[in-house]
């Protein structure tokens, strides 16, 4: 069934929610050198505080659209919203432990492999026909747009050696649309 109005704040909410992912995803690589100093991670651990994403994106889709099928949009976004605040949080309060961060970034990842999904399909889903390549083009760039945003709050910390503003910028931003999905 094709959509005869445009809902634009289904088409923005979705593109969004895209954006959140990758900028939650892309928020790391900027302060990894950082990180990596701060805390004297691995090699290898280091790595796969970015490999994990694509572990739990791989292993995690299918179970997200099946998720969604069987509980609903609501359900399975209020999950994706509670593991990315979840990953955030255990990040900022234990970085210490490479096992905790590796933890903090599996949580996100979780949430990582639900927003790719649902984002691009609530933008697509939520325009009509005659604006259909608009939401196309928005959701293809969601995640240049994620890195983007990462890279460029990323340089406003890192003189200052900081990188605990990026995790607080993503829970702010994750609570930011979580409420506006309840809206």
């Amino acid at each position: 069934m094709t959509r005869q109005i445009t809902n634009w704040a289904g088409v923005w909410l979705g593109t969004l929610l895209g954006v959140l992912a990758a900028y939650q995803q892309f928020k790391l690589p900027p302060v990894l050198p950082l990180l990596v100093e701060q805390y004297g991670y691995g090699r290898i651990l280091a790595g796969s505080f970015m490999s994990i994403y694509a572990v739990l994106g791989l292993v995690l889709s299918v179970w997200a659209g099946r998720s969604i099928e069987a509980r609903g949009l609501g359900p399975t976004l209020a999950l994706a919203f509670g593991l990315m605040v979840s990953g955030n949080v255990l990040g900022l309060v234990n970085p210490d432990s490479g096992l905790s961060m590796l933890v903090s970034r599996a949580l996100e990842g979780g949430s990582y492999a639900i927003l790719a999904l649902v984002g691009p399909v609530l933008a697509n889903a939520s325009a009509s026909q005659r604006h259909l390549p608009i939401a196309f083009a928005l959701t293809a760039a969601w995640i240049p747009n994620g890195q983007i945003a990462a890279g460029l709050l990323s340089g406003a910390f890192l003189a200052d050696a900081q990188w605990k503003p990026l995790w607080l910028i993503g829970i702010a931003a994750t609570f930011s649309l979580a409420g506006w999905t309840l809206f």
